[in-house]
């Protein structure tokens, strides 16, 4: 959220900064980050409510084509929420239970509950910052070393400082 605020102060440096198409991807994906904790939950209980709720609304052509919509952007999010973590855990050599995955809309929950304290925090404590100390835990000795970073693709390099 801070980075939202701190990129968005002056909009014009930042289109300079990364050009109009990255600044655009950006903050497509800053603030997409920030709106998808805030809502995940309305989302969520939205869609199981449309699933296994009672009913009772009349099934038209297009309450029917919005349920299938919803339940497919339902279904997507799923699998961006589940196969971003297999995949990691699998790279880092970690074994991967179901019922690891199956807790991830609880840890989801958690964020958009830190989200929505990060807000009311801005809106009572304009300037606090509420900083995460990290580095605070031992190291595993046994612990599988990440892969090492690729180099970047050609078009999607750093733009040069300003000399």
């Amino acid at each position: 959220m801070q980075t939202c605020i701190v990129h968005s102060r002056d909009l014009g440096r930042f289109v300079r900064d990364l050009g109009a198409t990255r600044a655009f991807a950006t903050a497509i994906l800053v603030f997409g980050a920030v709106a998808s904790a805030l809502f995940w939950p309305v989302f969520a209980l939205s869609t199981l409510w449309r699933a296994i709720g009672p009913g009772g609304v009349e099934l038209t052509r297009a309450r029917e084509a919005a349920d299938v919509f919803v339940y497919l952007l339902a279904l997507a999010g799923v699998w961006s929420i589940a196969v971003p973590v297999v995949v990691a855990a699998r790279q880092r050599g970690l074994k991967m239970s179901a019922a690891a995955v199956a807790l991830l809309p609880v840890y989801y929950l958690l964020v958009s509950a830190a989200a929505w304290t990060a807000i009311a925090d801005l809106a009572i404590r304009p300037h606090f910052w509420a900083k995460t100390r990290h580095g605070r835990a031992r190291p595993n000795p046994a612990a599988v070393p990440l892969p090492t970073r690729r180099p970047a693709a050609a078009g999607l390099r750093r733009p040069a400082a300003p000399g």
